[in-house]
């Protein structure tokens, strides 16, 4: 429950961070998403990804 909380809670920081970052960034410049300043959100990304060669994919699709 606590860990649920502190996620809403730097979902709702990061999306202000960002707004900031956006909003006095110089033209030309990348715009960042809140997912770049928010912890949990890399930890969720890299949690169900699985990586095969092409070979593997290969064998899978034949």
């Amino acid at each position: 429950m606590a860990n649920g909380k502190l996620r809403s809670q730097w979902e709702q920081t990061s999306q202000i961070l960002a707004l900031i970052h956006n909003v006095n960034r110089e033209k030309g410049k990348k715009i960042v998403k809140a997912d770049d300043f928010n912890p949990f959100a890399k930890q969720q990304n890299n949690k169900n990804v699985q990586t095969i060669s092409v070979k593997e994919l290969a064998e899978i699709m034949k």
